[in-house]
């Protein structure tokens, strides 16, 4: 039986994190074409993260972009591992799969609700700087 378990845990991490690699470059997108919206120029939330983890400005882009991608995959295994160990969420037909993501899409709507108008106020802010010492 502990098997079978460690089988199926294996299995959710393991699609966990390809959704989450998947989900990570899929957001490319629709962020750039966000930034571009709001008159931003289309990589600063990329430049920003790499900044603030100690990135000089020629590297900060390729660090930022790299820790969405970690950020998706960290979240994509955590998220297998939770459907994986509770039967209830365990994700074995398509169907329980579409409404399991739809709930987790609305978390990360909510959560990027929560944290949008202070991020976006620091990020003016490190572009106003970074203008300034070109």
């Amino acid at each position: 039986m502990s098997q079978i378990q460690n089988s199926t845990i294996s299995k959710a991490v393991l699609f966990g994190t390809i959704g989450g690699i998947a989900g990570s470059l899929a957001m490319i997108g629709p962020k750039i074409i966000s930034n571009i919206q709001l008159e931003m120029p289309y990589n600063v939330n990329w430049i920003v993260f790499g900044i603030v983890f100690g990135a000089d400005k020629s590297n900060a882009f390729a660090v930022g972009l790299g820790l969405h991608i970690l950020t998706g995959i960290i979240v994509g295994a955590i998220y297998g591992i939770i459907t994986g160990k509770i039967t209830k969420l365990r994700i074995n037909k398509i169907s329980r799969g579409i409404v399991f993501e739809d709930g987790q899409n609305k978390d990360g709507k909510s959560l990027y609700s929560l944290t949008k108008g202070n991020g976006y106020k620091k990020s003016r802010e490190i572009i106003q700087k970074l203008k300034k010492q070109k």
